[in-house]
C-alpha cells in the first residue's frame, strides 16, 4: 500500500521534504512520506541481463534475466516484467512464442502460455542449480528440455516430470549446450571439466584432456 521502490535498498537521504532511496533498480523519491514514489532513472538503460532468450518465430519477442530485477519480456514494442528475485536464464519455445521458460536464482523453474503476461503454469521443479543454472531445448521436440543441476535432468512432456541422465559425481554444471544438428549430442561443464555425451545421455564421457585448468563459463 505504500507504493514502489526496489527492496534491495542501499542509500536513503532526506534533502528538505524530499526522501531520496538509491536501490538495486532505480533511483526514486517521495515527498509525501513515503506514501507514492516517483521513478528518477525511468528511461535509463542500467539493467545487467545475466542471460537473453529469444523466439525463432518472432524477431520482436526477447526475454532478459537480470541481475536483482527478475525477467522482463520485450514483445512486439514494449518491455513488461515477468518473475522476480534475480532473473536467470530464460527460452522461447521456437515453435509457439506464448510459451515462454524462465529461472530465478539456484534454479527454481517458471513456464507461461501467455508469454509472461500474467500467472504460471504448474510444473515440477528439477531441483537447484548453479547461481546461473543452465538449460536449453531440444531443437526438434519443444517439450523436451534438459537442466544442468549436479546433473543432467531431462523433461519430455513440458516440465511436467524429469529423469536423471546422468552420473557426473557431486558439484552444480555451470554451462551446457546441445547440438542443433544431432541432438544426442549434449555438452556439459563443471568447473574446468567439460563431459559429453553422444548418445542422449545413455553415456558420458570427460573431453577435458590436453585444455587448461581454468574454470569454464
Amino acid at each position: 500500500s505504500l507504493g514502489y521502490t526496489h527492496c534491495d535498498i542501499h542509500e536513503m537521504v532526506f534533502y528538505g521534504g524530499t526522501l531520496y532511496v538509491g536501490s538495486d533498480g532505480l533511483i526514486s523519491k517521495s515527498t509525501d512520506g513515503a506514501s507514492t514514489w516517483s521513478n528518477l532513472t525511468e528511461g535509463i538503460s542500467i539493467r545487467q541481463f545475466y542471460r537473453i532468450g529469444c523466439s525463432k518465430t518472432n524477431p520482436y519477442k526477447i526475454l532478459g534475466g537480470s541481475q536483482d530485477n527478475g525477467t522482463s519480456v520485450y514483445t512486439e514494442d514494449h518491455w513488461h516484467e515477468w518473475l522476480g528475485a534475480d532473473g536467470m536464464e530464460c527460452v522461447v519455445d521456437y515453435t509457439n512464442d506464448n510459451i515462454v521458460y524462465g529461472t530465478s536464482q539456484w534454479g527454481n523453474f517458471y513456464k507461461s502460455t501467455n508469454g509472461g503476461n500474467y500467472g504460471n503454469t504448474s510444473i515440477s521443479q528439477p531441483g537447484g542449480g548453479a547461481w546461473v543454472t543452465p538449460f536449453v531445448i531440444h531443437p526438434t521436440d519443444p517439450q523436451t528440455l534438459f537442466v544442468g543441476s549436479s546433473n543432467v535432468r531431462k523433461t519430455t512432456n513440458g516440465m511436467n516430470s524429469w529423469t536423471t541422465i546422468s552420473n557426473l559425481g557431486g558439484g552444480d554444471i555451470n554451462a551446457m549446450a546441445i547440438s542443433e544438428s544431432d541432438p544426442d549430442y549434449l555438452y556439459v561443464s563443471k568447473y574446468s571439466t567439460i563431459y559429453r555425451t553422444t548418445d542422449g545421455g545413455s553415456s558420458w564421457d570427460n573431453i577435458s584432456s590436453g585444455l587448461p585448468s581454468s574454470y569454464i563459463t
